[in-house]
């Protein structure tokens, strides 16, 4: 048996399209990519505004007990949000996430003060140049000192429980 090794060369379609002259330069790309954006810019904030009108109506009909359609619901919200660079809608929305998978094993779901805080912020978050920055700031501050609680409630009940 002899040791012969052969080495093939596998040519890399992407590399070598990539060093070729032509194509868009990164300044055009991201002003193309922004005004595409701002094409719908209007149907994403219709999005987030419908999400958060039924976020309200299900924590109306159901409350915390409505838990997997709210998280859903927020979810959805996060990434409109930040493509629009509204982050901190797009924070608190998963601060609402979080607090919820927190509360899911809890019966009845997370607390229902601490869901219309969220919510409550969501909505006042939507608008947040009334807010100026601080405010923005501020808001998400208190949602942060919502789910450390919910966390230590829940290391709590599992250290109980374990």
């Amino acid at each position: 048996m002899s040791g012969v090794v052969r080495h093939i060369k596998v040519v890399n379609r992407l590399a070598k399209l990539i060093t070729m002259p032509g194509g868009k330069k990164v300044g055009d790309a991201i002003a193309d990519a922004e005004a595409a954006l701002g094409e719908i810019e209007g149907d994403c904030v219709a999005a987030i505004d419908e999400r958060l009108a039924e976020l309200a109506a299900v924590a109306a009909a159901e409350g915390p007990a409505g838990g997997a359609r709210l998280y859903a619901l927020s979810n959805e919200i996060i990434p409109l949000a930040w493509m629009l660079k509204l982050r901190d809608l797009g924070q608190a929305a998963y601060s609402l996430c979080e607090l919820i998978d927190l509360s899911s094993d809890r019966e009845g779901g997370c607390d229902p003060r601490a869901l219309t805080v969220h919510l409550e912020s969501l909505k006042l978050l939507r608008h947040a140049d009334r807010l100026g920055q601080a405010g923005g700031e501020i808001v998400l501050d208190g949602l942060a000192k919502l789910v450390a609680h919910a966390k230590s409630l829940h290391g709590s009940a599992a250290k109980a429980a374990g």
